[in-house]
């Protein structure tokens, strides 16, 4: 069974106006999904509605690690200390943007947060330096997990610039990292409508990780040409859809220049999609086939491919669609049946010693002897801005032509 992981923050509590105690979280009722609960720290809700089994929790050393040592004691049956509870209290009390990172026995305090808890220290955040330090204190939080973890976030008494840390953690952690970790919940609980609900709506904001992923998926078809994230995204709502756009990214890859050409057409069919999906895949689907749509003739679609494939920095694919493109382009001039292999032989050697070919021989020359190169992995001088360079050149030459 996964081991549950609350991520939560801990803030530096509110004035009770009717107690000399300063430091102190007031207690508020927080619903969740309709059950409703008694507590000062939402991370305390949380564990109990969750059963969250280890916790992560992060402040400054100003935060109210007492009253989180003395709410997790009590909640869990564990040894309360006063003595250090007073300690840890002055300590942080005492704490401003300079002092150190540290606490008195921090180990006890994750103690009384059981099992594999951890407690990280941040800065204020008020200097560029702070915020890269957060960062990477934030982003650090990855290697408390542990491979199959089930996150549940808690972004209540972040403060400042945190929750834009921690949400991009959680997008690292979500498409970077190698741990197979998932995330569950992001919770947020709305404690300024607690006046007029009567308590604290605790909502989740996990939609915000559903919105990246759409919008990483169309950067990948957009930069790459691989569809395969939106596919895996569609398929719960539209599988016909899901499976076109895994089809055509193995197509892609395997450069299957005759199912991509089939491709495009079908592309057209997808009409309906999610609305989110509607804003962030559609026009990307929409400018491909825009590219495509049109082609004149087979050598015009294969000129158009070469070309796509260069600005997705597809340079190897490139080079060999353009070397195909230059003699079907030839088939066409002739009337032969570019899909058949004597033929194109015979426009190649048209193409090699008719003398109405003679420019378009010493552009096909060039690209073909670097298609080889790159084909056969033979060891050259040419550096890669100048292989570059020659692709660029040959795809601008040739766009009058094809």
């Amino acid at each position: 069974m996964a081991r549950k992981v609350l991520i939560s923050f801990v803030g530096t509590g509110a004035l009770d106006k009717d107690s000399t105690n300063k430091r102190q979280y007031l207690e508020a009722t927080y619903r969740i999904n309709g059950t409703d609960y008694r507590g000062a720290f939402i991370a305390d809700v949380l564990t109990q509605h969750y059963d969250i089994d280890d916790i992560i929790l992060i402040g400054t050393v100003k935060s109210m690690w007492e009253a989180v040592y003395e709410a997790f004691c009590k909640k869990k049956g564990r040894s309360f200390d006063e003595d250090y509870h007073i300690e840890l209290g002055c300590h942080c009390a005492d704490a401003n943007r300079i002092s150190p990172l540290e606490l008195p026995q921090k180990e006890k305090l994750e103690n009384a947060l059981g099992g594999k808890s951890h407690v990280v220290l941040i800065k204020y955040g008020l200097t560029e330096d702070e915020l890269e330090y957060n960062m990477s204190m934030i982003l650090g939080i990855e290697k408390y997990l542990e491979n199959g973890d089930e996150l549940y976030v808690d972004i209540t008494h972040a403060f400042r610039s945190l929750p834009m840390f921690l949400m991009n953690t959680l997008i690292h952690i979500q498409n970077v990292s190698k741990k197979n970790v998932s995330i569950s919940h992001i919770h947020y609980g709305m404690l300024d409508v607690k006046g007029e609900l009567g308590y604290a709506q605790v909502v989740d904001m996990k939609k915000i990780l559903d919105v990246n992923d759409w919008i990483s998926g169309a950067y990948s078809f957009k930069e790459f040409g691989n569809a395969y994230k939106i596919s895996k995204l569609l398929n719960s709502e539209d599988k016909s859809a899901s499976e076109l756009l895994r089809d055509f990214s193995d197509s892609k890859n395997i450069n299957n220049i005759d199912a991509l050409q089939k491709h495009v057409q079908r592309l057209k069919s997808i009409k309906e999609l999610p609305d989110i999906a509607q804003m962030t895949v559609a026009p990307v689907i929409n400018d491909f086939v825009s590219r495509f749509g049109n082609s004149k003739s087979n050598s015009n679609y294969q000129y158009k491919l070469a070309k796509w494939h260069m600005d997705k920095h597809n340079y190897s694919v490139a080079y060999l669609v353009l070397t195909e493109a230059i003699i079907t382009y030839v088939c066409e001039q002739c009337c032969y049946d570019d899909s058949n292999k004597s033929d194109r032989e015979l426009a190649k050697d048209l193409l090699m010693n008719n003398s109405d070919y003679q420019g378009l021989k010493l552009i096909y020359n060039k690209v073909n002897g670097i298609r080889k190169t790159i084909a056969h992995a033979v060891a050259h001088d040419k550096s890669n801005a100048t292989i570059i360079k020659t692709l660029k050149d040959a795809i601008k030459k040739l766009e009058n032509t094809l």
